[in-house]
């Protein structure tokens, strides 16, 4: 089996009181609790990533100043589909 077809599990002890406004929120959404919550999980994990992201600008050396050093693009699968969900 692939690591795209696999599945894991997390386990997270919430407070009573998050528990209650995330299902509000999920409420609101039209999402259980397990969909909201990993919607805004990938969301949040995309916004870090691209944060921290090391943009490429092709294979020759800037001469502006710019101090992003030239990379190949990447082969990671899971950012691949991290970047296509945009």
């Amino acid at each position: 089996m692939s690591a795209l077809n696999t599945v894991a599990f997390l386990h997270l002890q919430v407070p009573e009181d998050f528990c209650n406004l995330i299902d509000r929120a999920a409420t609101l959404t039209r999402k259980n609790r397990s969909e909201f919550v990993l919607d805004a999980v990938l969301d949040a994990t995309e916004a870090t990533i691209l944060d921290a992201a090391t943009f490429c600008m092709g294979d020759e050396p800037r001469n502006d100043g710019d101090q992003t050093a030239p990379c190949a693009p990447t082969e990671d699968v899971a950012f691949q589909r991290l970047l296509a969900r945009a």
